[in-house]
């Protein structure tokens, strides 16, 4: 597999979930004024879209999805497409930086180890500290700003 086709495949799931009617509204329209709140959302809803990615990168299909575990999703694609856009630049192949051994399919193993692992050791970070920083500035210009998700 290479970067490209990963970047293909990220690209088709990313416009496949905007296609997913959602369980609930509002969550993902709501004005960001705390970070640490998102953080907190994301790290609840973890667990359960760790186990989609797992679902999907077995089956090749998305259970239902409520609208944080669909938001929350999209963000991990949005990462993994974007490292992936970054690493085909000087790293050849894809499977020589994943992890999971244990996984012998090839596909499988590099979307659980980027939505899963590289998600949780550098994507969330880097997908939070911007708005961390925003929201703890004492810049008054900035006082209310939206989170706005590229449909």
């Amino acid at each position: 597999m290479t970067w490209e086709t990963l970047t293909a495949l990220l690209t088709r799931e990313f416009r496949a979930l905007r296609r997913i009617p959602v369980v609930n509204f509002g969550f993902a329209t709501q004005t960001v004024t705390n970070a640490e709140e998102l953080r907190c959302e994301e790290l609840l809803c973890a667990e359960r879209v760790d186990a989609i990615v797992r679902d999907f990168a077995r089956t090749r299909r998305w259970p239902s999805l409520d609208e944080k575990e669909r938001f929350f999703l999209r963000e991990r694609i949005r990462f993994a497409y974007e490292y992936c856009s970054l690493a085909e630049i000087s790293i050849r192949r894809p499977i020589t930086l994943a992890t999971r051994p244990h996984i012998w399919n090839e596909q499988r193993r590099l979307v659980e180890w980027l939505m899963i692992d590289l998600w949780r050791k550098s994507g969330v970070a880097n997908w939070l500290d911007p708005l961390i920083i925003l929201t703890q500035s004492d810049s008054t210009a900035l006082t209310e700003w939206e989170l706005h998700i590229a449909e």
